[in-house]
């Protein structure tokens, strides 16, 4: 059977992937988002990669529980 995780020192490991628009009426004013409450409400997620636009332009970022907070 296919599997799209990876099977590493017993733990597996796959990737999920979303997307989410959402629009602020006031973007000049948005200085970061704070991603602390979904890792904590999924505890295993190890890091999520994001690809942002926003007052600033065009970014790709990652973050990890240690750094949930992404500046713009």
């Amino acid at each position: 059977a296919d599997d799209d995780g990876d099977a590493h020192e017993g733990h597996e490991h796959s990737d999920i992937h979303a997307h989410y628009r959402l629009v602020c009426d006031k973007p000049g004013e948005l200085k970061s988002l704070d991603l602390s409450p979904l890792f904590k409400a999924f505890p295993a997620t190890q890091k999520i990669a994001l690809q942002l636009i926003g007052p600033n332009g065009q970014q790709g970022v990652e973050a990890t529980p240690a750094k949930a907070t992404i500046n713009f």
